[in-house]
């Protein structure tokens, strides 16, 4: 398992040395396919329970994947106006195919899951994916040839708070953060995560120069600090509500797409507020 583990990181972070490398299209459009992944790990999973019985609902996570993905694609290539017109077709084509099927099912209670697992996937991977998009396109065009950097920072600072967390967990743990949604998370491991990230995002902006005024990149490590290891938990909450360990199977020895960037999806609200 370890090795398999290894070989996953290795080859998940050639793929984002090559996007590094390639620009911040590359960026936002890995982040469009991130967040039809995650769409359609977690509908996969969401959708078991109501369409027992329906042979297609594996079909119906690829759609609904394809479909809440294409508004991101929108905003990398056409801008807004396009990506929010497709939002509305995403969200329209839900409710009349959803309308059709519900035709075949014996009561409504499936389609209330169904409706509520959709919500959730839009209201959580699809809108905090547009909002990467959108800061990394803002980012690339506010500080042109150093938006790597920054991207580089915030991700490192994630890996940060993950690591000092866990570290800090298992050395000093002792009082439960949350112990009925994930018994292994310790209020030591998310005060440790947290001054790991103020500690690192320091020396990590004067490794890269950063060109960001300094008051902003604390501003952003301290919401780092605070809403990477709350996309986690959050995610773990998900995964007990539907009784599963790992969101899907993608990565060996990973699990999912979806618990690899879990972390990132809070903590991209910090990364928009360099943006504003």
């Amino acid at each position: 398992m370890l090795k398999t583990r290894l070989i996953t990181a290795a080859v998940l972070l050639a793929l984002f040395a090559a996007v590094l490398w390639i620009g911040n299209k590359a960026f936002a459009i890995s982040s469009a396919v991130i967040a039809g992944l995650i769409i359609y790990e977690f509908l996969g999973v969401a959708l078991v329970p109501s369409r027992r019985g329906v042979k297609f609902y594996h079909d119906d996570a690829v759609i609904y994947a394809i479909i809440l993905a294409l508004p991101g694609m929108a905003l990398v290539f056409f801008g807004v106006e396009l990506a929010m017109g497709l939002t509305i077709f995403a969200v329209t084509s839900f409710l009349v195919r959803e309308c059709f099927l519900y035709e075949s099912l014996p009561d409504e209670g499936p389609a209330k899951d169904v409706i509520s697992a959709f919500a959730i996937a839009f209201f959580y991977p699809f809108l905090f994916g547009l909002m990467f998009i959108i800061s990394i396109d803002r980012i690339s065009q506010i500080f042109h040839s150093d938006a790597w950097r920054i991207i580089l920072w915030f991700v490192l600072l994630v890996v940060v708070s993950d690591t000092g967390a866990y570290v800090g967990g298992r050395l000093m743990g002792r009082n439960k953060l949350a112990p009925r949604i994930s018994p292994n998370k310790t209020i030591e491991g998310a005060v440790s995560g947290f001054i790991c990230v103020l500690i690192f995002s320091q020396l990590l902006s004067e490794l890269l120069k950063l060109t960001p005024s300094f008051s902003n990149l604390i501003v952003v490590a301290v919401l780092v600090g605070i809403l990477a290891p709350l996309g986690d938990l959050v995610e773990s909450w998900i995964k007990r509500i539907y009784r599963v360990k790992d969101m899907g199977n993608l990565l060996p020895g990973h699990g999912g797409v979806f618990d690899r960037v879990d972390s990132y999806i809070f903590a991209s609200l910090a990364l928009f507020l360099l943006t504003v």
